[in-house]
């Protein structure tokens, strides 16, 4: 990753080249492969990276292509299911957000709600923890 004028990137995107083809990864989990690329997480387990964000090009999500990724701070996220305000938030198999478990990893904080899956709501992004038993 070059710099321009700083030593330290106050940017909370990074760009990456993705590990294979895909149709939308608007608001879809990241994490990086074994090789380096971009690729959707597929589990809590997964080390999340960012949240692909929401002008990535449809038309250019290739292998190789390039592919933006906000790694911080407030930004859109797709859900899996039904969240709350406040919820933590884990991902799915395909890279969308749902509500944590007890002792699963979360890596995202809603910050709106969303009564079915697959739409898209505001969300705290960030390496955040296990959930506690008490959810």
């Amino acid at each position: 990753m070059a710099y321009l004028a700083t030593s330290i990137n106050d940017s909370p995107t990074i760009v990456g080249k993705l590990d294979t083809d895909y149709v939308d990864l608007r608001g879809r989990a990241m994490k990086y492969d074994d090789n380096g690329n971009l690729t959707t997480a597929k589990a809590d387990t997964d080390t999340v990276i960012g949240v692909a964000i929401m002008t990535n090009d449809k038309e250019k999500l290739k292998a190789g292509e390039d592919v933006y990724v906000q790694i911080k701070d407030i930004g859109h996220v797709i859900v899996g299911a039904a969240v709350k305000v406040g919820q933590e938030l884990m991902v799915d198999n395909s890279g969308r957000f749902i509500p944590a478990t007890s002792g699963k990893r979360y890596c995202a904080i809603a910050m709106s709600a969303a009564t079915a899956a697959d739409q898209y709501i505001t969300a705290m992004i960030g390496r955040c923890g296990t959930v506690s038993a008490s959810v």
